[in-house]
């Protein structure tokens, strides 16, 4: 999730007057990662961090919004989807290393008909100084 090297190099060379991103923060769908007991990411990366990167490189901040919300998953299907799906939320999910918890999930899941987690977008609008 920490873009510092991306924003540094090609974004120094646009030749577009405005970049415009929105980006994945480092809050997102962490509750899987807990029920999982799976490695979370480390580093911070949230609007404060990605704004802070790209005034680094030039570019002055004309909008900045960030938003956390919740995804809602209704059936352990959709949440294994989802993993496979976002592959770097859990890297190298498998059905067989994490069975015992999914069934565990699935009977949460039957029990209180959902499961939350964070859902934690960010919208930048920069422009090149």
């Amino acid at each position: 999730m920490m873009l510092l090297n991306y924003l540094r190099l090609p974004i120094r060379k646009c030749e577009e007057p405005y970049f415009i991103t929105q980006q994945v923060g480092d809050g997102n769908a962490i509750e899987l990662n807990e029920w999982f007991n799976a490695k979370k990411c480390t580093g911070r990366w949230n609007v404060e961090q990605a704004a802070s990167n790209l005034k680094k490189c030039g570019f002055s901040i004309e909008t900045q919004k960030e938003a956390i919300t919740k995804t809602r998953f209704y059936d352990v299907g959709a949440v294994l989807f989802f993993l496979r799906a976002i592959c770097w939320q859990i890297p190298n999910f498998n059905i067989n290393n994490y069975y015992d918890r999914i069934i565990e999930l699935h009977n949460k899941i039957e029990t209180d008909g959902f499961y939350d987690c964070c859902c934690h977008r960010f919208l930048l609008v920069s422009k090149k100084n």
